[in-house]
């Protein structure tokens, strides 16, 4: 079944009703189904607020964009998402990005007004869901960007593909700006779940080999670790303890 999450502003929650309203019964009856969430604002250290979508949330819609198309919708300014388990260590140590940065090419996303009428959304998204939007499982499409180190945007067309790979490597094994190399050992793949990527469905089990001779963080919603040597990174940002160390990081 196709996902609808809605996105808007705790202060919005009342001017957003009637779009809620609207959203959901699209939803109902199209048979997607649909979860709204308010985003809370905090300040930074620096005293400036940001809207900052819970972690598990965040987490959570991560990994569902890897088991059924999923649309993004946001009301007003893009909320950003912390690649820490905790708030208040993501403000402090400013580990946050875009909302659009973090699902890129994983769904479809769009920003909507708050005029109910304004449904154009609905048959985007019912476009994009016919359609395979990654070429295979050597596409650059399918890292998860906020854990691969390098310059992920503007993947769309091809020749901005065959850039990425001209600088990082071909799909098989790549080097990130990290110095992480990225392998796919399709006889070592572990696990017996399909990941999709914007329709196009993986091997099961399907992952990377990361290498790193020197310690790097690794940060999502839901992990913040210090990791050196071996270790597994799948599509969804799963991370799988290999024959490297791991240290937690508070």
């Amino acid at each position: 079944m196709n996902e609808v999450y809605f996105l808007f502003h705790q202060t919005d929650r009342d001017g957003s009703r009637p779009l809620r309203d609207r959203i959901t019964k699209i939803c109902e009856e199209r048979e997607w189904r649909f979860l709204a969430r308010g985003v809370p604002t905090f300040k930074t250290v620096k005293g400036r607020p940001i809207a900052l979508v819970p972690s598990d949330f965040a987490a959570g819609l991560y990994m569902k964009a890897h088991r059924t198309r999923v649309a993004v919708l946001v009301l007003g300014s893009d909320p950003r998402v912390p690649l820490h388990p905790r708030n208040e260590g993501a403000l402090r140590y400013e580990r946050h990005i875009q909302l659009k940065r973090y699902m890129e090419y994983k769904c479809f996303y769009c920003k909507v007004t708050a005029d109910p009428a304004n449904d154009g959304w609905t048959g985007m998204f019912s476009g994009w869901c016919e359609h395979v939007e990654c070429e295979g499982d050597h596409d650059p499409r399918c890292l998860p960007f906020h854990v691969f180190r390098g310059d992920g945007p503007q993947l769309n067309l091809a020749e901005q593909r065959e850039s990425f790979n001209q600088r990082y490597g071909i799909g098989a094994k790549r080097r990130d700006d990290a110095r992480s190399t990225w392998q796919l050992n399709p006889r070592d793949y572990h696990g017996g779940e399909n990941l999709v990527v914007a329709g196009h469905t993986l091997p099961a089990g399907f992952h990377w080999d990361v290498e790193t001779d020197a310690p790097r963080d690794f940060n999502t919603p839901k992990y913040s670790w210090r990791v050196t040597g071996h270790f597994n990174v799948y599509p969804d940002a799963f991370f799988r303890r290999g024959k490297g160390k791991v240290q937690e990081l508070k």
